[in-house]
């Protein structure tokens, strides 16, 4: 649980940052100067986090599955990273199509939040423990005697 919540937050709050700095070295720096950044910068947080909601809790049930199945950390983090993509681009398509689907300066915005999803998803340690059944737990190694 605590690695989806590092995933979470640090996409909900990194992206909107990377793309408000990219917004300013763009060239569009009259929502700096006129001190609506703060703004940006929150409405951004709160869309992504009511947006995102729906495709957290099926990363969740996701994650669990995947661990119950005993997979390997490099392949729970690739199908996790192969669905964080595909969520984040359906979520910006919901939002408004023209970020995904249009030729102009909106392209970024998604590509923005999959790599830092993606950093995040590789970056923090996941805890992959094996689910024992409760005899195994209290089995004794076998000694040769």
């Amino acid at each position: 649980m605590k690695y989806l919540l590092k995933l979470w937050l640090t996409t909900l709050l990194v992206s909107p940052f990377v793309v408000c700095c990219l917004l300013a070295l763009n060239g569009d720096k009259e929502w700096l100067n006129s001190g609506t950044a703060i703004l940006l910068l929150s409405l951004m947080v709160l869309t992504g986090l009511t947006l995102s909601i729906p495709a957290m809790t099926v990363l969740f049930i996701l994650k669990a599955y995947l661990q119950k199945k005993d997979t390997s950390t490099l392949k729970l983090k690739t199908f996790i990273s192969l669905y964080a993509i595909a969520a984040i681009y359906i979520t910006f398509v919901i939002a408004d199509y023209t970020f995904v689907f249009s030729l102009r300066n909106n392209l970024w915005w998604p590509v923005v939040y999959c790599i830092t999803a993606l950093f995040s998803i590789y970056y923090f340690k996941i805890k992959t423990d094996t689910i024992q059944s409760p005899i195994n737990r209290n089995e004794q190694p076998r000694t040769n005697t």
